[in-house]
């Protein structure tokens, strides 16, 4: 009888141990989707996942040497902290169902209401720098600034090493000391006849060369699937 007992606790350990690992499984498969709101329709994302997607169509820069052809305000000591930007991504589509998400669940906007919005159509890539100033620095000249971005701004895309001309660019001076600077650059969804930007491409880089020194160009790098699913049409 105690040998008939030892066969069933042997015969029924590697079940106990196959049942764990399923259930540890299904936890980390949990986790994970928790942790990627990317796989999850936007309907369903929650206020921190909105966050989350937001946050990876924005990335932090700290600009420490303006290039001198580009008037300030004041004067400052090269080295100093200067400006810190953040690049938003403005027309991904991630970024806009993300923003209409948020509305949605203040009940600002309806659903139906949201999805309308997504559905219209956007001319050009848009993404927007705001600049913070440390020290109450800010341009002098908006219009000059205008010049330089449309003149010098570029997206790079890492997989064909083409580069995406800026189209237009604009600037929201400050309207109050301690207020951001915005500046929006525009660039096109058709380079050549084709979409600017490929179903191939993994990353793409916005360069500034003429916001900084030569040497130390503004460079913002993007992952685009975490722009969007169709960078042809959706970023």
């Amino acid at each position: 009888m105690p040998a008939v007992i030892r066969r069933t606790e042997c015969s029924t350990a590697p079940r106990a141990r196959l049942a764990a690992w399923l259930i540890l499984a299904c936890l980390v498969a949990a986790r994970a989707a928790a942790d990627n709101p990317w796989e999850k329709p936007w309907t369903q994302w929650t206020k921190g996942e909105c966050e989350q997607v937001i946050e990876a169509s924005s990335v932090s820069l700290q600009i420490r040497e303006i290039h001198p052809a580009i008037e300030l305000t004041a004067v400052y000591r090269v080295g100093d902290p200067l400006i810190r930007v953040v690049v938003q991504w403005s027309t991904a589509i991630t970024r806009r169902q993300a923003n209409l998400r948020l509305k949605i669940l203040s009940g600002e906007i309806a659903e139906a209401r949201a999805k309308e919005e997504l559905g219209q159509t956007r001319e050009h890539i848009i993404l927007q720098l705001v600049l913070l100033s440390n020290n109450n620095l800010h341009f002098r000249d908006a219009a000059a600034l205008e010049k330089k971005a449309q003149s010098s701004a570029y997206l790079l895309l890492s997989k064909s090493k083409t580069k995406i001309p800026a189209v237009k660019a604009e600037v929201v001076p400050r309207r109050a000391m301690g207020d951001p600077t915005f500046v929006r650059l525009y660039f096109p969804r058709v380079l050549d006849g084709n979409s600017s930007i490929g179903a191939g491409e993994k990353e793409v880089v916005l360069v500034w060369p003429e916001l900084v020194v030569s040497f130390h160009a503004l460079e913002a790098k993007f992952e685009v699937k975490k722009l969007a699913a169709d960078p042809a049409n959706e970023l």
